[in-house]
């Protein structure tokens, strides 16, 4: 149970409210101890909290039980002294946020994740949506964060934000939150337009392929949704993938130099960035898209009839972080090179008789 001293000043007052919201003990003690620092008097309404959280006002302390969210309604005084006291601290926290109520209510499925994904991801999402205002029309979270593979702490957290308009200065607006998620985990969103979407479909269609299939929508309507992809673009960028995922483990081998060190690395990063031309390569032989990756890799190969084998091996050496023989690594590495491009001559071959 965490407590913080609240000076005396602090009174209950309810003119020029501002509803705060809080999504972590941290952030709410910061900004109370910027009250203190500043020995300015602050302005706390009662609190309701969700679970075993709250906020107790009517005492020297606040008494807070878990790590929910909760709300506090300030006034604007006390919303400016608590946040100058934070800068005063240097606590710099970006899940502190000024919201009209009505506008957060337009976030969803935050249910939808797995509880240590929700933690890490919703306090971020708020306050994006919050930064960007009426310019933000749609937040989907994709990727390994949305299926059985996540890791915490280990693994990404892949976002893309569809806005209005981008320019410069939407993207430099973004920059304090952007990197202070990036220190949790969560990589910089993938900016777009609905127009640079419906434009590029036969761009980038096993990406939008990948956040359709894995994304789920935490506000806004699903931007692809509507967006047609077609079958003879999934292949080409396919073969493409996997072609280009060939040149560059080679020049890796090559860089690597004598000593091989680090083959598991290259490994492992190579598998990763194929898993979604894998699911697409699924797709395109009408099979069911699985989500797990263990799952994905046995079920690619044996539509394409090769051996899974290397491929759950590399995926093994990743999930447990171990380090392989100079010679081991070679082996592996051999084997997966000779498998990518049998994949590609295969993708290579497919007769598309149609898009769907």
């Amino acid at each position: 149970m965490a407590k913080a001293t609240v000076c005396k000043t602090v009174i209950h007052r309810f003119e020029s409210g501002c509803r705060l919201h809080f999504f972590t003990v941290s952030a709410a003690l910061a900004y109370l101890r910027g009250l203190l620092v500043l020995e300015t008097p602050g302005t706390l309404a009662p609190v309701a909290g969700l679970g075993a959280t709250w906020f107790r006002t009517d005492s020297e302390c606040v008494d807070t039980g878990s790590d929910e969210c909760y709300f506090a309604l300030v006034s604007r005084e006390a919303r400016q002294a608590g946040l100058a006291g934070m800068n005063v601290l240097r606590r710099e926290d970006p899940w502190v946020l000024e919201s009209r109520g009505e506008n957060l209510e337009r976030l969803k499925n935050f249910d939808k994740l797995r509880p240590e994904v929700r933690k890490l991801i919703e306090p971020y999402v708020r306050s994006l949506f919050t930064l960007l205002k009426e310019d933000v029309l749609s937040i989907v979270v994709f990727g390994s964060a949305t299926g059985p593979d996540f890791v915490p702490g280990r693994s990404n957290v892949n976002l893309a934000v569809v806005v209005k308009e981008i320019d410069l200065s939407l993207l430099k607006k973004c920059l304090k939150q952007v990197s202070a998620g990036a220190k949790k985990g969560i990589v910089a969103p993938l900016f777009l337009t609905q127009e640079y979407i419906n434009s590029s479909a036969d761009v980038f269609p096993v990406e939008f392929l990948d956040i359709r299939e894995t994304g789920v929508t935490l506000m806004g309507e699903e931007p692809l949704a509507n967006v047609q992809l077609s079958r003879s673009g999934l292949r080409l960028e396919c073969e493409q993938q996997l072609k280009g995922s060939l040149l560059r483990i080679r020049q890796a081998y090559l860089e690597l130099g004598l000593q091989k060190a680090g083959l598991e690395t290259v490994l492992c990063d190579s598998l990763t960035s194929l898993i979604p031309v894998f699911r697409a390569m699924l797709v395109l032989k009408e099979q069911e898209v699985v989500r797990g990756k263990r799952q994905i890799l046995e079920s690619v190969c044996g539509a394409f009839g090769l051996p899974a084998d290397t491929f759950l091996s590399i995926l093994k050496l990743k999930l447990e972080k171990k380090r392989v023989s100079p010679e081991k690594g070679e082996k592996l590495l051999g084997d997966y090179m000779r498998h990518v491009r049998d994949m590609a001559r295969l993708v290579d071959a497919l007769s598309i008789s149609g898009d769907k």
